[in-house]
């Protein structure tokens, strides 16, 4: 009030000819001129002197602020005099039991020797008090005192934490068509069983009000759209807190008739009614059809569909439902643009895309182009913006693209229970140039040997065309010279392969691979006392195959899939017109699928089944299928090749194998996830003598993460159920590729 008056009896009016100021210590005065906006030459005004006192208190930097007015010539010299805001010396908190200094102190945005205000202060009071609130605390208080010293000001919170309650019980009051259980699960606040150690019960003072209305709204979605929370209050006994909410539920509702006003296509429109006249009435269902017709419209180039259902209720308790459609008219892509891709070609993303320009907007061709786009595994991120013309019969799409380091350089050192410590080097680049073209070059040996006695020495280098002369063809070669040790034989084995592959649909999941491979294999026995089968395999073999391999692949991520399937069919046929020495059949079939139970839980179930055949006799020990550890093959709680046929002390492997991996998974990102697996599988020495009944099981937890530079790092820790062979918790580690 008396600023206001001081104001009310300046010379206004006059013209600023000179600013001054006083007070000042540290503040630079052409801050304080520049801040209360007062220009010489310009006419003072009661605006702009209250407008320039505002201003000023709004830096922070002041704690009293004045104005005065001197004449001079012919105008005035404008006078302001401050008082500086105290340096901050330190904030210490005081009567803090229950929540420590540390977790205080991340709260506090001053540090010394920071000027001070009233205003920054409280900012970190109001803070304090919703972190106790958050803690589950009532009746908090807090209040600031502050100590002038020479060097500074020390700033002392004194708190009062008041009580932590926990919620002993809810009570819902009235309650008849919904139980107590049903009430209990939307409500913030929880109880907290002896089972659940997990739970936090802890009293949420804030939450009260917008629980009442989460119940309000679970009456309405189950039928009750009359139903209110009438009043709600707590009760305390010692530091228990008992919770009642006393509810008027009303009548309940049933589905009337079903109309559809608007729609050209009135049987397809009939389908998405999941409810029949006088079923209790469900918001969700309703909210579902709408979804459905929404979606059926979009995928037929109505991007701008409306769907308005209107209700009215008959007989006291039906509900009527008209719903109201306007597809409206269809809409085509003008443009396609590909930002943000530094490095890779735009043709390199366009040839994934399924929905071109000049085409009907359709968002199930839609979805699957970014789906085909991430799955790449070029992507660190991919959005989308769809983009107004100015017409309402055309859009825009802008695809978002953020890359990610796809080149992958490795030197280390990996570790397992049956190879032991490897050191590696070698380099693998996805999408080379931003070409989408792949190399890749390895080299890997044993450091020292595993449990076994098992080493390996590999070098290996592939290429890979996707779309060669730009059309859907695929063609690749590896070369190849490997060298392992099994403990009880001896396999140097190099050769190289071609491949020439063809995407078969347009939706780009669907692909179809011929190779042909070209191998020498010389095996040695390291271990007279092995079986006359083992003995036999001793030798140079030489391998001229021809195979086939068919994949579709409609998974969101190659990594932390959330949705789709994966199905492959391999075959490979050796010998006979082909050449070489060995002459045998190998099929392997896999499918993998993936279902959302919840926000970023999945539900992924995996089956591979492998069968191989002879004419000859006996399938060569190197293409025999062995499980165990991780991998292709991997039966988690089990060394590796620990599962299937044995010669005396040796695994020959089977002729068939079944496996099954269920894992319940959480996606951390669109790059990690975490889990819990149960494995079920065995090897067979051939198909006859398989059985459901001999399968090994194996659970445990794991994780997946990719690393930049790396690939994809997991590791997993099994149990398998067998007491033979498991018996005991194992680790598993992976760096690479994921199945």
């Amino acid at each position: 009030m008396l600023i206001l008056l001081f104001l009310i009896s300046f010379p206004y009016g006059e013209v600023i000819v000179d600013i001054e100021t006083k007070g000042i210590k540290e503040v630079d005065t052409a801050l304080v001129v520049h801040s209360s906006g007062l220009r010489i030459g310009e006419i003072l005004t009661l605006n702009k002197g209250i407008k320039a006192i505002k201003d000023l208190y709004a830096t922070g930097l002041f704690r009293d602020i004045e104005l005065d007015a001197q004449r001079e010539g012919a105008g005035i010299k404008v006078v302001i005099e401050v008082e500086e805001n105290s340096r901050l010396k330190s904030i210490d908190f005081k009567g803090n039991a229950k929540i420590s200094d540390a977790d205080l102190s991340s709260l506090v945005d001053l540090s010394p020797p920071a000027l001070l205000s009233n205003y920054k202060l409280f900012n970190i009071k109001e803070k304090i008090l919703t972190l106790y609130k958050e803690k589950g605390f009532s009746g908090t208080e807090v209040s600031i005192s502050q100590e002038e010293q020479e060097d500074g000001v020390k700033v002392l919170y004194n708190i009062d934490e008041g009580e932590k309650y926990k919620v002993k019980k809810i009570i819902f009051d009235n309650n008849k068509g919904l139980s107590d259980h049903e009430l209990s699960k939307v409500l913030s606040n929880k109880t907290k069983p002896w089972w659940m150690i997990w739970r936090n019960n802890d009293l949420k003072i804030d939450s009260l009000k917008t629980d009442a209305y989460k119940v309000e709204a679970l009456y309405r979605k189950k039928g009750y759209l009359d139903a209110t929370v009438d009043t709600f209050f707590v009760t305390y006994e010692g530091n228990k807190a008992i919770i009642d909410y006393a509810v008027s539920e009303g009548r309940l509702y049933y589905f009337g008739n079903t109309y559809f006003d608007g729609t050209d296509d009135l049987d397809f429109a009939s389908t998405t009614i999941k409810w029949n006249r006088g079923d209790r009435y469900e918001e969700e269902k309703i909210q579902k059809t709408m979804e459905t017709l929404y979606n059926h419209y979009t995928d037929n180039g109505f991007l701008y569909a409306a769907v308005l259902p209107e209700y009215s209720v008959v007989k006291d308790s039906l509900i009527e439902i008209t719903f109201h459609t306007d597809r409206g008219s269809p809409v085509y892509i003008k443009y396609i643009n590909i930002i943000g891709n530094n490095k890779t070609y735009d043709k390199v993303v366009r040839r994934n895309l399924t929905i071109y320009p000049g085409e009907l907007f359709r968002r199930k061709e839609l979805i699957d182009s970014q789906r085909n786009v991430y799955r790449l595994g070029y992507f660190e991120d991919l959005g989308l913006n769809i983009e107004n013309t100015g017409n309402m019969d055309s859009v825009n799409l802008i695809f978002e693209i953020k890359e990610k380091q796809t080149g992958q350089f490795t030197a280390g050192i990996g570790f397992s229970q049956s190879i032991g410590l490897t050191g590696n080097v070698g380099a693998t680049i996805p999408n080379i140039f931003g070409t989408g073209q792949s190399v890749s070059l390895s080299f890997e040996r044993t450091i020292s040997g595993g449990t076994k006695s098992n080493t390996i020495q590999n070098v290996s280098l592939g290429y890979r065309q996707p779309w060669l002369f730009d059309t859907p063809t695929s063609v690749g070669f590896d070369l190849y010279k490997l060298y392992t040790r099994w403990g009880y034989f001896g396999q140097d084995k190099g050769g190289g392969s071609f491949s020439l592959g063809r995407l078969l649909t347009a939706k780009r999941n669907f692909q179809g691979t011929l190779i042909y491979k070209l191998e020498r294999t010389e095996l040695k026995i390291l271990d007279e006392g092995a079986s006359a089968y083992i003995k036999a395999q001793e030798g140079i073999k030489w391998e001229s195959s021809i195979g086939g391999k068919m994949i579709y692949d409609s998974r969101d991520s190659y990594i932390a899939a959330s949705v789709g399937n994966y199905y492959s069919v391999y075959t490979k046929f050796a010998g006979g017109p082909l050449g070489g020495t060995l002459n045998y059949w190998k099929n392997i079939l896999e499918a993998r699928k993936f279902h959302t139970l919840y926000g970023s839980i999945v539900l992924m179930n995996r089956v591979r089944i492998g069968y191989g055949y002879s004419p000859g006799g006996e399938v060569p020990l190197t293409e025999r299928f062995f499980m165990g550890g991780i991998g292709l093959w991997g039966l988690r709680g089990y060394d590796d090749r620990d599962i299937g046929p044995f010669s005396g002390n040796y695994a020959i492997g089977g002729s068939f194998a079944f496996l099954n991996n269920l894992e319940l998974r959480y996606n951390f990102s669109k790059t990690s996830y975490g889990m819990i697996f149960l494995d079920a599988g065995n090897c067979f020495k051939d198909i006859q003598a398989a059985r459901l009944s001999d399968l090994f099981y194996g659970f445990g937890v794991g994780f997946r993460m990719e690393v930049p530079m790396m690939g994809v790092f997991g590791i997993d820790l099994g149990y398998g159920l067998d007491e033979k062979k498991g018996g005991e918790w194992k680790p598993h580690f992976q760096i690479g590729m994921s199945y």
